[in-house]
Parts: C-alpha cells; sequence; structure tokens
C-alpha cells in the first residue's frame, strides 16, 4: 500500500514538474511575442513575403538616369535656380557638396535632374557623371562607374583598373576629379555610412578643387556627413495652387489638348454610361488632389490613373474611395514609377530595428495632430519602446529620455515626421506626420497588430467599447495590447459593459472641444483593465480620478491632466513601478496623501498648484531618478528633500513666504551642486528681494533656464 502511495506521489511530483516546465515555457512564448510586437516582427505569410524578383523589380524601377525627362514639373524653376547659382560658385566661396533632402515622393530627383541639365550648370562644367547610389549599392562599383565615364578607357585599361586594389581605384578617382571641372550627381544615397564609404574617391575636402557633388536623400544626416558646411536643400509639399496645376496637367490636359471638351466616339452600342466632361473631371479632381496633400508623387500617380479613365462612373468611383486609392495604386501598366506606398515603405523598411516600434507608435495620434515631444518621449520610456541598454543611465550619461529624443530626431532626419515647433535653442518642441507617412505607418501597425484605434461618437454611443468602429479590426479582441480612443462629438456616456476585454496594456485617449470621457467607462476601465501600463488621456476632460486606480499596480505612466483630482487614495503608493504622474495643474485636489516618496522609479511629477487643503505634509526624499518636479509645494514639503533628488533635471517650487525663501536659498551651498539641473522657475509669492541668482548658478552648472515669477533671469 505504501509502495503505491509512494508510487502515486512520485508520478503527481513528476506532472508537476512538467507543468511548470509547460507554464514557464509558455511564460517565455509569450514574452518572445511581446519583444517581437514591441520591434515590428511577425510571421510572413508565404504570399506576404518579398520574392527576390520583386526586390530585382523595386531596385530596377528605382534607378534614375540623367537623359530621363520628367515633363509634368511644377514649381522647381526657383529652386533649380538656387541650386545652380550655389553650384556654378568658386571652390573657396562655394559649397563643394550641394545636397537635397525630403521625405520620399518630393521630387528630389526630378529636381536634381532638372539642375544637372540646367543652362548655367552646362555652361560652367567640362564633365558630368550622374549615378544612382540606391539601398545596394558596391563602392567599388561605383568608383568604376565614374572612372569609365570620365576617363573612356580602352580594354587594357579596364583591365588594369580591374586588377587594382579598392584604395589605388579610389585615388585614382580621386585625381582624376582634382583636374577637372566635373559635376558629379550621386542620386539617392541611403544613409551616412554610405558617403562615408565612397568619399575616399572625392576630393570634397580640397579648397582647389573645380570638381562639385550633388547629393539626393531620404536622411539629412547624409548631408551633414557629406560637407557639414555644404549647402542642404530641402523641398517642400506643394501648395494647393501648384498641386492643382501639377494634377490637371497629368490628368485633364493632354486629354484636352488631343480632344477638347468632346472624347472620340468609342463608346460601346447601347452603353449608358457617359463620358466625363472635363468640367466634371475638374470638380471631382479638385477635390481628390486635396488628399494628396501637396506630395508630387502621389498627385502624379493619381492624375496618371485618372488619365486612363474616360467614363464618369470610373472617376466617381476613384473619388469614393480615394485613400485606399491612395494606398494601392501604382499608376497604369505603362508605369515605369513605383506606387505612393511602395515609394514611401521604402523609408519604413530602411529604418533601423530600433526605430521601427517608435515609428509605429505615431500612428496612434490622430491625423494632422501636434504631437509634443515631452508627450512622445515619455509614452516611448513608459512602453518600454527604448530598451534600457541603449542609455548610459548608470553611468550618468545618455538617459532614456536622451536616447528617445535622438530616435526622433532620427525620424526627423529621414522626414517621417515634419518638425513643427523647435525651442530657443534648436530643440524639437513638437511634430506632426504627413497624412500619406500616416497610413503607411497605419498599414506597418495593422499587420503587426501593433494598436487599435477606436472611434467612439454620441451615434455608437448604444454599443460597447470593442464593438466600435476600429481601424484594422483584428482577428481576435485577445490580442489587443494597445488601444487609442478618439472621442469624436462624444458626450462619453458608453462602457465596458459585459464584453470580453482583452489584456490592454496601453491606453491613450484623444478628444476635440466637443466630446468628453464619462464617469461610467473610467470607471470601466479602471477596474477592467488590470494590466494597465500606461493611461494617457491628456487635455480629456469629463470625470473624476477614480477610487480605485491605485489598483493599478503595473502602471508606469498616468496622464489625467483635465480630470477632477478631488480626493487621492492612499493606496496610489503601490504605484512601484510608475515612470511619469501628470494630475489637474489647477485647483481641484483636495487631498494628495504624503505616499509620492514610495515611487521609487518616478522620473517625471507634475502636481498641481494647489494641493488642497487637507494635504499636511509631501516627502520626495531619495526619489534617485525623479527628473522633472512640477510644482514643488515648499510649504508643506521639506526642501532639503531636493538635496537628496540627485537627476533632477527641470524644478519648479513655490515658496510663500521668505522664510521658506531662505531656507531653499540655504541649499545652494559649495561643495552641494544640481549637477543636472537645466531649468529653474521659482514662483515666489511675496516681494523678496534676497533671491540671488549668481548663488544659485554657482551651484548648477549645466542650468540654462532661470526664471522667476515667470520672468527670466
Amino acid at each position: 500500500m505504501s509502495y503505491r502511495f509512494f508510487k502515486y506521489g512520485r508520478k503527481v511530483k513528476m506532472l508537476h514538474n512538467v507543468g511548470s516546465k509547460i507554464e514557464e515555457i509558455k511564460g517565455r512564448i509569450s514574452q518572445l511575442r511581446v519583444n517581437l510586437e514591441i520591434y515590428g516582427i511577425r510571421r510572413l505569410k508565404e504570399e506576404e513575403g518579398p520574392s527576390y524578383s520583386d526586390r530585382v523589380v523595386t531596385n530596377l524601377l528605382r534607378r534614375s538616369f540623367s537623359h530621363s525627362i520628367n515633363h509634368n514639373v511644377v514649381g522647381l524653376v526657383e529652386a533649380a535656380k538656387t541650386l545652380a547659382t550655389e553650384l556654378v560658385k568658386p571652390g573657396n566661396s562655394g559649397s563643394r557638396v550641394v545636397s537635397i533632402c525630403g521625405m520620399g515622393g518630393l521630387g528630389k530627383t526630378t529636381l536634381a535632374r532638372k539642375v544637372y541639365h540646367h543652362d548655367e550648370v552646362r555652361d560652367h562644367f567640362s564633365h558630368f557623371i550622374w549615378v544612382c547610389v540606391s539601398q545596394q549599392y558596391q563602392t567599388r562599383d561605383i568608383w568604376e562607374q565614374i572612372l569609365f565615364k570620365l576617363s573612356s578607357p580602352d580594354e587594357r585599361e579596364r583591365e588594369k583598373i580591374a586588377k587594382m586594389k579598392d584604395d589605388e581605384v579610389a585615388k585614382e578617382l580621386f585625381v582624376l576629379l582634382q583636374k577637372m571641372r566635373s559635376l558629379v550627381v550621386l542620386d539617392d544615397i541611403w544613409d551616412a555610412k554610405a558617403w562615408s564609404l565612397l568619399s575616399a574617391g572625392f576630393p570634397t575636402q580640397d579648397e582647389d578643387t573645380e570638381t562639385k557633388v550633388l547629393i539626393t536623400s531620404r536622411n539629412k544626416s547624409v548631408a551633414y556627413r557629406a560637407d557639414p558646411r555644404g549647402f542642404l536643400y530641402e523641398p517642400s509639399c506643394l501648395n494647393d495652387e501648384d498641386s492643382w496645376e501639377l494634377f490637371h496637367k497629368v490628368a485633364i490636359f493632354q486629354r484636352v489638348q488631343a480632344y477638347g471638351d468632346h472624347p472620340p466616339a468609342t463608346r460601346a452600342k447601347n452603353s449608358e454610361n457617359p463620358f466625363i466632361t472635363v468640367e466634371r473631371m475638374e470638380k471631382l479632381g479638385k477635390e481628390m488632389v486635396t488628399h494628396c496633400r501637396g506630395l508630387p508623387l502621389a498627385i502624379i500617380v493619381l492624375g496618371g490613373v485618372l488619365a486612363t479613365k474616360r467614363f464618369i462612373d470610373e472617376w466617381e468611383t476613384v473619388h469614393k474611395t480615394i485613400k485606399s486609392h491612395l494606398k494601392t495604386m501604382n499608376g497604369d501598366q505603362r508605369s515605369t514609377e513605383l506606387g505612393v506606398m511602395e515609394a514611401l515603405a521604402l523609408s519604413y523598411d530602411d529604418l533601423p530595428y530600433q526605430l521601427k516600434p517608435c515609428f509605429l507608435h505615431l500612428g496612434e495620434f490622430p491625423e494632422d495632430f501636434e504631437m509634443p515631444t515631452r508627450r512622445l518621449i515619455n509614452l516611448w520610456v513608459a512602453e518600454a519602446l527604448i530598451p534600457s541598454e541603449s542609455s548610459n543611465e548608470r553611468e550618468n550619461e545618455e538617459t532614456l529620455e536622451d536616447v528617445a529624443y535622438r530616435y526622433l530626431t532620427l525620424l526627423a532626419e529621414r522626414y517621417l515626421v515634419q518638425v513643427e515647433k523647435r525651442s530657443s535653442t534648436g530643440r524639437i518642441k513638437s511634430c506632426r506626420m504627413h497624412d500619406l507617412i500616416r497610413e503607411l505607418c497605419l498599414t506597418k501597425a495593422g499587420q503587426n497588430d501593433f494598436f487599435q484605434i477606436i472611434e467612439l461618437r454620441d451615434s455608437n454611443r448604444k454599443m460597447e467599447l470593442f464593438s466600435s468602429p476600429m481601424i484594422n479590426r483584428p482577428n481576435s479582441i485577445g490580442r489587443i495590447r494597445r488601444i487609442s480612443i478618439y472621442f469624436k462629438n462624444c458626450s462619453g456616456f458608453i462602457s465596458l459593459g459585459t464584453e470580453e476585454c482583452p489584456p490592454v496594456r496601453s491606453a491613450l485617449g484623444f478628444s476635440n472641444i466637443q466630446s468628453a470621457i464619462g464617469q461610467e467607462l473610467i470607471e470601466s476601465i479602471v477596474s477592467r483593465f488590470k494590466f494597465l501600463r500606461v493611461l494617457d488621456l491628456e487635455e480629456i476632460r469629463g470625470f473624476a480620478i477614480p477610487k480605485g486606480i491605485g489598483n493599478l499596480i503595473h502602471l508606469r505612466l498616468l496622464t489625467v491632466n483635465s480630470a477632477w483630482t478631488g480626493v487621492l487614495s492612499s493606496s496610489i503608493g503601490n504605484w512601484r513601478f510608475l515612470l511619469a504622474l501628470y494630475i489637474d495643474p489647477n485647483n481641484s485636489a483636495e487631498l494628495i496623501p504624503d505616499v509620492i516618496w514610495k515611487m521609487k522609479r518616478l522620473r517625471h511629477l507634475y502636481l498641481p498648484m494647489e494641493y488642497g487643503k487637507r494635504t499636511k505634509k509631501l516627502r520626495f526624499a531619495n526619489l534617485n531618478d525623479l527628473q522633472t518636479l512640477k510644482n514643488f509645494p515648499a510649504k508643506i514639503a521639506d526642501v532639503k528633500d531636493l538635496t537628496t533628488l540627485p537627476n533632477l533635471r527641470k524644478l519648479a517650487i513655490q515658496i510663500p513666504d521668505d522664510s521658506k525663501l531662505d531656507e531653499f536659498m540655504a541649499i545652494f551651498q559649495p561643495p552641494f551642486t544640481f549637477n543636472y539641473l537645466r531649468s529653474l522657475s521659482v514662483d515666489i509669492r511675496m516681494n523678496a528681494t534676497n533671491m540671488d541668482a549668481v548663488k544659485i548658478r554657482s551651484c548648477c552648472p549645466r542650468l540654462k533656464k532661470l526664471k522667476r515669477n515667470g520672468t527670466q533671469i
């Protein structure tokens, strides 16, 4: 009996161990899926994977030639003149490298070709070389290609060059270009590394050389690497007038020129489908061209498709589905150009792996939304899109926020975001996405189930949240990890109801002026999204912070800066992983519990100016990671706590009286220093004179901004 019991016990133990191993493997697989999602990696279906022949065709379609003249050109005369003038300047007064940089589809190659054939340029240079570099390039092949065009070697000389080492070929080209007055166009260079490899063959550092190099690229860093002092031209999108002119040239002009307003009578017998008139073409065309948002490639592709369509219903079909057409159209069958999304997708495909999830995350923001840099950086850090190994915080060097900002600048340099505002020091303050880049972003995000966008309107208020209209709805609700909720003319009266809730990790909200989020919905989100790490409801009003919000123990970021704060529960001390907290800056707080000091990983804290009469004390000591502290309440907090915050970068403090000001000034005593403090704003609620700016600056070696009551001192 005991033996059978022992044997049974061993079997149970073995099954338990197997079960534990299975659970461990499941956990690792689950984490792997998360990592794949973060880094934008997904399993390609057989039909989705680009074949070798597809890649070859794409590369061939992207090749440019100097003799291929595009007659559908608008608005480039002044730009070509400016670039031509820069190129023909003497070597010591002009730029030896001139660059044209911008997003895909802006017409960089078209502009370069116009400059290449410009009369001033043709009169000035004796030799002209055009090379398409592209993504798949061989450094030596490009050197030899230019060398052969310049020297026209015979068979014996070609064999001699073929036997040379790479550095000998580079030197041969270098010396030859030194002796000539040549223009070399390097079209479509993708990254700075390509120039670094090619540069050995070009005398761009020689002040006496008369050879000039014209570069086109989607990456601004190429221009900086080629010549930091060189001339950089960044084409902009076409305005409404030029957009219409270009569209008219491609889609309408040639037809009108050939037939006038009366198309040829080739309609099939008994057809009831009338030909489209010029007036109707112009009306529909003006409405459609606005969706191209001034991108020349999109206008040309759209116009090329419509130029082949003769009937009213064909034009109206494109008009009704213009957005989906712009995603898929590749021009007519005779076209030798890539389609709009194909061309733009090359920029995404070329991104380093660590930038792809940051780019995809931008798609969560609404169309034409001005994205504050602060918000983006904090979201990326909280979402763990910035790998911890990418920074050197332990050595007090680059923080995660610094890495995130660097990633944003790289996206801007690649023209995947457009810089909207900069600070006085040149730092990016906000940015936007071009509509077509955003469409690309949504497409790629949908392929990876990276996030879901849910639109809430009063018209669907009776629906439950996950039954509401979604962009790129996944096959399974259970796959949803990130949601972005757009409140569009929504009063907020909607809830989760009894529907199945996916394990959402991140929820962002955006609303227009007429919209709000109802208390029932926010209560449902807090109670049912138990694994929530990010809850960003910036500028969304209409609700009070739920009492149960402290139960979201996995929170990394909470932004509720337009919500009624009221009495915060002491359970928020459970937020041991919280990195950023933004609450209403005004006077809606009644009680803030003294538990902030427990949030040891806190990096950014935005407190209200009025912290509530029931708040008696707040402690901040030893928050070693804290970088931003807005509205430090000196009246109820010990200013000496500030000396225990070694990584503080931005501080705004409220000082109620002279005694507190004296305490504050007392901490600025050598050898103590705020080594990383860059911005200090002091709000003094009386006419004190004993604030010594010199003393403050002496203990803040990196201080850039010092304000007293909002005034720079």
